[in-house]
């Protein structure tokens, strides 16, 4: 699979960066960026950018921010360090708004959404950003040569490089050679299918190199993505104040993002919770023809739906990556290690994503 001209991959370093983090609407970036550029004076040493935490419709939670040389102190201004990632990314040349503007930016977001989904590209968590390469003090009013970048964290680069650490971590060198050979010739324009082969053929020598499969299983939990820190911190801090599972549950069932529920909800029985993924792609699960297309479709992992559509048998070790994001949020929210259990997944020959989490008398 090779890329769309229109779209390109980079890697993009850790940046310091101020920025003013607020909740609004595209109409706000503007004045943002001029007080921020205001404050920061000649310590900017690139384009403006706005990173989005939850998406960008409605009233979004934002950042808009500048690369700078050094930090500094200014009780309106956060500076910090922006993690480098791998992003994929498409110029947008046009006016930015407004969004039911044909021509907006909005439009531009579309196409690289459906591209993405097509393409079976696995979104990394993280802000997605907005970098303003050419805009209003370049261009005035002349909107149509505005030029903005929209770029999408990729998960691909970030898996490997924590699935080849945990590797590393427990056996030895050579071994670890062995079980990882050839993943540098895996990138973001791998086709899913030839992904899922290395997976697959990885996983098999991970297994004789390390027969210990609670190990294995560590391995995988740390693949997964990232969740959302202010999201835990959140929930942690809730959780806190309301004092039990239970009434968090209840508050967690109460929260709506964009007209849905925030969260995915477990369902408490004794010591434990139980949960199920929501499927991929709900209508063409309903409409599958085929035992196998319904597994598919249910899963998130566009190398798990290329093997399941294939045939190709993956060791359904690798789906406690999945079991890794569930674990990253209440080990936050407990502050402590919390046991999840992979119960049935798309790879053991479920149609569905089932965990349960051991939280003990919490």
């Amino acid at each position: 699979m090779s890329l769309d001209p229109s779209f390109s991959v980079k890697k993009i370093e850790n940046q310091l960066i101020a920025g003013i983090r607020f909740r609004g609407t595209y109409r706000d970036i503007p004045r943002h960026i001029e007080a921020l550029q205001l404050l920061l004076n000649r310590h900017t040493c690139g384009s403006p950018m706005c990173l989005y935490f939850n998406g960008r419709s409605g009233e979004a939670d934002m950042e808009v921010a500048f690369p700078i040389t050094r930090a500094i102190n200014n009780p309106n201004v956060k500076c910090h360090v922006l993690e480098g990632r791998h992003y994929i990314s498409l110029i947008h040349e046009g006016p930015y708004g407004p969004p039911d503007d044909t021509g907006s930016v909005n439009k531009s977001w579309s196409n690289l959404g459906i591209y993405l989904r097509d393409h079976d590209i696995n979104w990394e968590t993280g802000p997605i950003r907005e970098v303003f390469l050419e805009g209003y003090k370049l261009h005035r009013h002349n909107t149509s040569d505005y030029i903005t970048e929209l770029q999408v964290p990729v998960l691909l680069p970030a898996w490997l490089e924590r699935f080849s650490t945990g590797v590393h971590q427990h056996i030895n060198q050579e071994e670890a050679s062995e079980v990882l050979a050839d993943i540098n010739s895996l990138d973001i324009e791998t086709n899913p299918l030839q992904q899922s082969q290395w997976v697959k053929s990885a996983l098999g020598k991970l297994t004789e190199a390390l027969p210990n499969a609670s190990t294995r299983k560590e391995i995988l939990l740390g693949c997964a993505h990232r969740y959302p820190k202010d999201e835990i911190i959140h929930l942690s801090q809730t959780y806190q104040r309301l004092g039990s599972v239970e009434k968090l549950l209840e508050f967690m069932r109460s929260e709506v993002a964009e007209g849905r529920a925030r969260y995915a909800v477990p369902v408490k029985h004794g010591h434990f919770l139980s949960m199920e993924k929501v499927p991929w792609d709900p209508e063409r699960k309903k409409n599958a023809t085929s035992d196998s297309e319904r597994r598919a479709y249910h899963c998130h992992c566009g190398l798990v739906r290329a093997s399941i559509l294939a045939d190709l048998t993956i060791d359904p070790t690798f789906c406690n990556c999945g079991a890794g994001w569930i674990k990253q949020l209440w080990d936050g929210i407990l502050n402590r290690s919390v046991e999840v259990s992979m119960m049935e997944s798309v790879l053991n020959g479920s149609d569905r994503c089932y965990f349960t989490v051991d939280v003990g008398g919490a």
